[in-house]
């Protein structure tokens, strides 16, 4: 749906796989992820998202997912066990995204809000191998004199100075996860 204040998109679907090569949790030597065969799995979920133009201004943006990833039978390669039915590695039931974008003459100011459930890093959903829920806010102020040649963009990211787990992998005793940076400052200048 489109006018010329409003965007808003929305994607369903229903994917059911056979015979899939999935991701298993540890990786391999070299550092590539294992992979196995599994019969069947799925991925059922929703998308949005939106934009709303509330002034020539000001505008708002709403996105997200909520998704369901299942694997029917899981056989772990590592420790032999079955899972019926179970979550499949680094997928959380849902994301999702609020920002506000306000422009003042040659400045523009954005500030983006992101949340994500929590999810595992196998296919076997033990607790220990689970990462948390978590939030995030990143925030940006960009400059573009009239004459359009140049811009300069400021953002910070992980405004909170957060510890933020993005992914990572399955260990024998504990898990292993990769982080996103604690708030970071960044500078970007675009010459045209």
């Amino acid at each position: 749906y489109s006018t010329s204040k409003v965007l808003f998109n929305v994607n369903v679907y229903n994917m059911a796989f056979h015979n899939q090569i999935m991701p298993n949790g540890p990786l391999s030597i070299s550092g590539i992820p294992l992979r196995q065969n599994v019969p069947t799995s799925y991925r059922r979920g929703i998308e949005v998202d939106g934009k709303f133009q509330i002034l020539s201004t000001l505008a708002i943006g709403l996105s997200g997912a909520i998704e369901d990833a299942r694997i029917g039978i899981w056989n772990d390669a590592t420790t032999g066990e079955r899972a019926i039915n179970t979550v499949a590695l680094l997928t959380p039931p849902f994301i999702a995204h609020a920002s506000i974008e306000k422009k003042f003459s040659c400045i523009t100011f954005s500030y983006v809000h992101t949340e994500r459930g929590s999810m595992f890093l196998s296919n076997m959903e033990y607790p220990i191998n689970r990462l948390s829920q978590t939030r995030w806010d990143d925030i940006s102020v960009r400059i573009s004199p009239s004459n359009d040649n140049t811009t300069v963009k400021f953002s910070i990211s992980n405004l909170g100075n957060a510890f933020i787990t993005t992914g990572g992998y399955a260990g024998a005793t504990e898990p292993y996860v990769y982080v996103m940076a604690r708030r970071s400052f960044n500078i970007t200048i675009t010459l045209r």
